[in-house]
């Protein structure tokens, strides 16, 4: 089904309705949602940015970066430039994600850049402790608080939170960037964000995603594949990567 703006627009403001009025929770539930009106009445104004691919670095997943590459990871070089970007508007940035060593680390970056941006993690905004479940719940409806999310290329977490919001808030950072851009910026970022090893083979392995797609010349994607193997050496995906340039310039030796 094809929607003009005029019946989306319509749509959503339908599907916030259902939510907030046909739903019927339990009392905790109805806690949380509480919990979550008074930090956004705090809050004000707010920009949501939510970090996803820490479940791609750290786990088996980062075996195939390319499958996640453009659907779930989130450079968290892209992330500073948006942060920077929205910051410069004076407009207030929330950080959610389940990395909060990494988003705590990209707030010193953002500080250092310019210290009169208000930037937060949601969980310093935390009144009180969430089981893991409850914790889930209350992200998504604070992201739906929202007046723009910031996504990776493709999260149903973000794109649920932007439906039950009522309006179209949502932006990928695809949308906000085109290639060469990102390539840009990853490449002009990386070595500042500077965040442990796993993130930092991925961000190369962008790079050298980017590079192809740009159709630079292939001796700078083998050394984008070096650099990542560097920083996490028994990546299969990466090796495969690297293997697949060098068949492409006759050097099977290689």
């Amino acid at each position: 089904i094809f929607l003009d703006e005029k019946d989306y627009n319509k749509f959503l403001k339908e599907i916030k309705n259902i939510y907030v009025n046909d739903i019927i929770w339990s009392k905790k539930y109805y806690e949380i949602i509480k919990d979550v009106e008074y930090i956004s009445y705090k809050l004000g104004d707010f920009i949501a940015i939510h970090m996803r691919g820490g479940e791609h670095i750290y786990t088996k997943y980062n075996q195939v970066p390319f499958l996640w590459a453009n659907l779930h990871h989130f450079p968290y070089e892209v992330a500073l430039e948006i942060a920077i970007s929205m910051g410069n508007k004076n407009k207030k940035i929330v950080l959610f994600g389940q990395d909060l060593k990494a988003n705590e680390k990209l707030i010193e970056c953002v500080n250092e850049i310019n210290p009169t941006i208000i930037i937060n993690t949601i969980d310093s905004l935390l009144q009180k402790k969430y089981s893991k479940e409850d914790r889930v719940f209350f992200d998504l409806n604070c992201i739906a608080k929202a007046s723009q999310i910031y996504s990776s290329g493709y999260s149903n977490f973000s794109r649920l939170a932007a439906l039950i919001s009522g309006k179209e808030t949502l932006v990928t950072y695809f949308q906000s960037y085109n290639t060469d851009e990102l390539y840009n910026i990853i490449l002009k970022n990386i070595d500042y964000v500077n965040l442990n090893n796993l993130y930092k083979a991925y961000s190369y392995y962008r790079l050298y995603d980017f590079s192809t797609q740009l159709n630079k010349d292939i001796s700078e994607s083998i050394s984008f594949l070096k650099k990542a193997l560097e920083h996490n050496p028994n990546n299969y995906g990466y090796i495969i990567a690297l293997n697949d340039c060098y068949f492409k310039i006759n050097e099977p030796n290689e």
